[in-house]
């Protein structure tokens, strides 16, 4: 599908913006927006799942995924102002096409982790400047999670925390903390307690100190 939403929260009504549309093959799609102005387009993205999507200053902006024939890695914003779609074409290194990875957002940026191509379950790690579109792929030094998708992540503190995910083969239990001042990653020991099966497609959460899957 590819149809939008709005859910108010205070009426507690449905509305629907746009009604999913027919296939569109690539060749068939908005022409990218090379310094993500001002054209917009009320076609949107093509339908898909498996995506990353995120709010920043009155704008969803949406990456990726998997259409059902094609891994995608194109971006799309949308003006909550005016209900109106545009495509973005990022600058940078950006990542490859893929459905399913794990991704957290803050201030400033949307880092996505991991994920998977059709061939392959990535382990790369990206921060998108949500101001200029702008990917920088960022160093992976320590021990950094074997590749997966279908996981989870959360910001705390100067740290992103990666959890669970399929490496195609098994659900995983592990966590990782990646800590943004040294650029490395680290296995976190979360056995105590009554720790969680292995698990994918969940999500997690951070509320005060804790983190909630």
């Amino acid at each position: 599908m590819n149809d939008l939403w709005q859910y108010d929260i205070e009426t507690k009504r449905w509305t629907c913006i746009q009604e999913s549309s027919g296939p569109v093959r690539a060749d068939e799609s908005n022409a990218a927006v090379g310094d993500a102005g001002n054209n917009l387009s009320n076609k949107g993205p093509t339908r898909r799942f498996g995506y990353v999507s995120v709010v920043h200053k009155g704008k969803l902006v949406l990456f990726g995924g998997f259409d059902g024939s094609r891994w995608l890695n194109d971006m799309y914003v949308l003006e909550f102002a005016t209900n109106s779609w545009m495509e973005v074409q990022a600058q940078g290194p950006v990542p490859t096409a893929r459905s399913c990875p794990a991704w957290a957002k803050d201030d400033s940026y949307v880092y996505i982790q991991g994920g998977y191509d059709g061939m392959e379950r990535k382990s790369d790690f990206f921060a998108l400047d949500l101001e200029t579109y702008t990917w920088t792929e960022l160093p992976c030094l320590g021990t950094p999670p074997s590749p997966r998708y279908f996981h989870s992540c959360c910001l705390y503190g100067d740290r992103l925390y990666l959890y669970g995910g399929y490496s195609g083969s098994e659900r995983l239990a592990d966590m990782y903390a990646y800590d943004f001042a040294t650029n490395h990653w680290m296995l976190i020991d979360c056995t105590a307690g009554d720790a969680p099966s292995g698990r994918s497609s969940l999500v997690a959460q951070v509320y005060n100190n804790s983190l909630y899957i």
